[in-house]
């Protein structure tokens, strides 16, 4: 069966219209593009590109290519989730087939930073193939009518990894992905019900949990790394969250990545991870480190980014924005941002420095005493203690429609929250 890869990968958070290029084998005589199952672009000639609209919200969805022979039948097929948890860098294994065989395996790698690649391998069946400098492999003659596992792994002039696996069958290639997602739900009464069976449904069709845990949250405070502090903490612990907490800085100050025909990437900086055994939130409230070159600051896409390491980690969790008298020069509004958290099931908290008007962003909470800094850390691990994790057999996309049966008092955080925004300001 012919293959399709796409060439453009959307590593990022993405809206607006886009240019879309894939890669098709000789067969293939043209090429639907569809966006959650709706028919965005019809392509009938290479180069195999056109532009794409995906809106103006931040929508979680999936960018689907049909390739199509000289009939009309389907041939192949190629998708990506857009808005979703991606790796920093990714590779696809192209299968070529000659005679109704697969002949050649040719690899295609995608980078945020745009970073060429150093080094890369693949392997059939765990056996090294020779890789020219195209980062293409001839396939030796072999029994294709069972499954073969194809490995690629490829490491960027920046250090980054990335690896695919690919299985072929019958000269069909099938990328290897997991169907078992950890969803975000809260308690609306006490203790847990005796049984998951019947308390979920995606689209009307019950979907079993295999689990309810709880483990450890994760906290990513989003503030500028120029913010003046106007507290003094004795000691690091002052504030703290619940003891198996992890928190994280997240800077608002992104690095710009560009490429000719790809994407624009912006990347936010973040500190690693902290105990909260060890650090309380007055200590990250106050440190000022500046890891980037100073630049404009851009807070609301910073929540953004946050919001999709916070979904990515499959643990119970929370953003808190730390605002101050600094511009924000986002691409998005709060408002996108705020309801692309509620899509992604992201609870989100807006502490400021002094009494600021909301900005868009609603309820903000001045945190500037210290009886209101201890009421919203309070709020934070208020929520956190509500929530807990159920692992379902369906893939991510899907799960943010999942609902809840009120007779198991679990409520999934994921909101379908669908209303457009006016006052998206224009990419630059």
């Amino acid at each position: 069966m012919p293959q399709l890869v796409f060439l453009t990968l959307f590593l990022g958070l993405s809206s607006g219209k886009a240019t879309v290029s894939l890669q098709a084998d000789a067969s293939i005589a043209t090429i639907r593009l569809e966006l959650d199952s709706r028919v965005v672009a019809t392509i009938d000639h290479a180069p195999w590109s056109a532009d794409v609209d995906f809106g103006p919200e931040l929508m979680p969805q999936r960018l689907t290519a049909v390739g199509l022979d000289a009939r009309g039948k389907e041939i192949a097929r190629a998708s990506q989730d857009v808005n979703l948890p991606r790796d920093v860098a990714e590779v696809e294994i192209l299968v070529k087939s000659e005679k109704g065989h697969p002949s050649r395996a040719a690899l295609i790698a995608s980078s945020r930073k745009h970073a060429e690649p150093a080094e890369s391998q693949l392997s059939l069946d765990g056996n090294r193939l020779p890789l020219g400098t195209d980062f293409s492999a001839p396939l030796p003659a072999t029994d294709w009518s069972r499954p073969h596992v194809l490995t690629a792994e490829m490491t960027f002039r920046d250090g980054e990894t990335a690896r695919g696996e690919t299985i072929v069958s019958g000269g069909i290639g099938q990328t290897v992905t997991s169907d078992l997602t950890p969803v975000l739900v809260t308690r609306s009464r006490r203790g847990d019900p005796k049984s998951l069976d019947g308390c979920f449904t995606i689209d009307g069709a019950e979907i079993r949990g295999n689990s309810l845990e709880q483990g450890n949250p994760l906290v990513i405070l989003v503030k500028n790394p120029g913010s003046k502090s106007p507290w003094r903490f004795p000691s690091d612990r002052e504030y703290p969250l619940d003891p198996d907490t992890s928190s994280r800085i997240l800077w608002v100050i992104p690095q710009q990545y560009t490429a000719k025909d790809e994407p624009t990437y912006s990347l936010f900086a973040p500190t690693s991870d902290f105990s909260a055994t060890r650090f309380g939130v007055g200590w990250l409230l106050t440190r000022s480190l500046k890891p980037v070159p100073d630049g404009p600051r851009q807070f609301a896409d910073a929540v953004g980014v946050a919001g999709l390491a916070a979904y990515q980690s499959g643990r119970r969790r929370a953003v808190v924005l730390l605002l101050d008298n600094t511009s924000d020069l986002s691409l998005h509004s709060p408002a996108v941002i705020q309801r692309y958290l509620a899509r992604l099931g992201v609870p989100l908290f807006v502490w400021s420095i002094g009494k600021l008007s909301p900005r868009g962003w609603g309820n903000v909470v001045d945190i500037t005493s210290r009886a209101s800094l201890a009421t919203a850390v309070d709020a934070v691990k208020d929520a956190l203690k509500a929530q807990s994790v159920v692992w379902v057999a369906a893939d991510p996309l899907a799960t943010l429609r999942i609902q809840g049966n009120d007779r198991c008092g679990l409520r999934p955080l994921a909101a379908p929250v669908t209303k457009p925004d006016e006052n998206r300001r224009p990419a630059s």
